[in-house]
C-alpha cells in the first residue's frame, strides 16, 4: 500500500475520530459579569461594552470532559484574563428562553463531569462581593426637555420620565 502511495505522491487519509474521541470534550458559552452578586444579565445594549472591557460573552469554549476543578479554572482565566482581578466568583446559569435571571449553581469551579450537566449552554461567572472596574464610556444624549446629558442605552426610559415630569398636574400654591 506505502509503495503505491509513493509511486502516486499521495499520502494516506488521516483516520477518522472515533465516538469516542469525540466526546473527549464539551463545549459550553461562557459570560463573565462586572458587577459583584448579580442577579439577572445585564441588557444586551451592555454586551458590546462588556466586551470592549475583555468582559461579557465568550462562546464555544471546549472543556475536556474528564477535566478536573484546576483544568475548569485555568480554561475560565485563559478565556477572561481580568478574572485574575477578582478573588472569588461563583458559577450561575442562565434559564431557559428570554429571561435574563441566574441561577446560582456552585462556589467553586466544579469537575468538568458537573459542568456538562448544567442546564443550557451558557455559564455564568459572577465576582463575589467585589466587582470588576470597567470605563462605560457610553455614547450621550441631550435631553431637549430637561437639557441633561443621558446614556444613550436609558434614552427611552428618560424619555417617558422626562415627559410624564412635565404632564403632571402641579398643585396651586396658596397663600
Amino acid at each position: 500500500m506505502k509503495t503505491l502511495m509513493r509511486k502516486f505522491n499521495k499520502t494516506p487519509a488521516p483516520p477518522k475520530a472515533s465516538k469516542e474521541e469525540k466526546d473527549d470534550f464539551f463545549i459550553k458559552d461562557l459570560f463573565l459579569m462586572a458587577t459583584a452578586d448579580a442577579r439577572e444579565l445585564p441588557p444586551t445594549l451592555e454586551h458590546e461594552s462588556l466586551a470592549a472591557a475583555g468582559l461579557g460573552l465568550r462562546c464555544d469554549i471546549q472543556f475536556r470532559s474528564n477535566g478536573s476543578p484546576k483544568h475548569v479554572l485555568r480554561v475560565f482565566k485563559r478565556t477572561f484574563p481580568r478574572l485574575h482581578e477578582i478573588d472569588k466568583f461563583y458559577i450561575c446559569t442562565k434559564m431557559q428562553g428570554i429571561s435574563r435571571q441566574l441561577t446560582m449553581q456552585h462556589y467553586t469551579p466544579p469537575a468538568a463531569r458537573l459542568l456538562k450537566r448544567l442546564a443550557g449552554k451558557m455559564i455564568v461567572l459572577v465576582p463575589l462581593k467585589k466587582g470588576i472596574v470597567y470605563d462605560l464610556s457610553e455614547e450621550m444624549v441631550d435631553c431637549d426637555i430637561c437639557e441633561e446629558a443621558v446614556p444613550i442605552t436609558l434614552w427611552a426610559s428618560h424619555i417617558d420620565s422626562c415627559t410624564e415630569k412635565i404632564h403632571r398636574p402641579r398643585k396651586r400654591k396658596t397663600y
